[in-house]
């Protein structure tokens, strides 16, 4: 028998009854695995995101963030709102769209109190007024209440990946007394795994025995 016939209702059951029976089964066949990946910031399909979001209360949402700093975000949430309101909230909620923060408190450089600053280092990669403005809203609502933003301060740095070259110089005596005889000579230097240059020099002094 074909399961989809499977049914308690009786015979006389109306087909509103018949309806709702069939809806319900259809229910439960649904993949129960693809409904558990809908909770994991890191599994659930992309389209899904914004609606992951809201459920997890991500407190600002930027739709034109990437796909993988929505996802870093959501996977955030949760440790944010355990501390939320603390100086400790805000560089992870910062650092979750992919920027390395340092959050000051008023107490460390005199200023007024419940202030604070902010710094943001981004490396190798510049940054927009959108995202300046998605930067600073990110850390105003993971603030409390009371904080004040006192400076926002972004730097930028960039590390070049070219050739390194080197140049050095060197100069030496060179020493031999006869009639002794040097068989070994070893030379020990730090290795340099770049490009080199250089000049050297050297001195040489003979000493031979004195002729009778």
């Amino acid at each position: 028998m074909n399961d989809r016939n499977l049914t308690l209702l009786p015979p006389n059951s109306t087909a509103l009854e018949r309806s709702l029976d069939l809806s319900q089964n259809r229910i439960t066949n649904l993949p129960v695995g693809d409904i558990r990946k809908l909770w994991n910031a890191w599994d659930c399909p992309v389209q899904f995101l914004p609606a992951l979001a809201w459920q997890v209360s991500v407190d600002y949402w930027d739709p034109n963030w990437s796909e993988f700093v929505q996802r870093q975000v959501i996977d955030a949430a949760f440790r944010i709102h355990r501390i939320k309101g603390t100086t400790g909230a805000i560089k992870l909620a910062v650092d979750s769209v992919n920027a390395d923060s340092t959050v000051t408190e008023w107490d460390r450089y005199g200023g007024d109190a419940y202030h604070y600053r902010l710094e943001v280092s981004l490396s190798d990669r510049g940054i927009t007024e959108e995202e300046l403005i998605s930067l600073r809203a990110v850390a105003l609502n993971a603030q409390n209440e009371r904080s004040v933003l006192d400076g926002f301060d972004v730097s930028i740095s960039s590390k070049s990946k070219g050739p390194k070259f080197a140049a050095t110089t060197l100069a030496g005596t060179i020493l031999s007394i006869f009639p002794l005889q040097i068989t070994d000579l070893e030379s020990e230097t730090d290795p340099l795994p770049v490009p080199a240059a250089g000049a050297y020099f050297a001195q040489t002094v003979t000493i031979e025995p004195e002729q009778p």
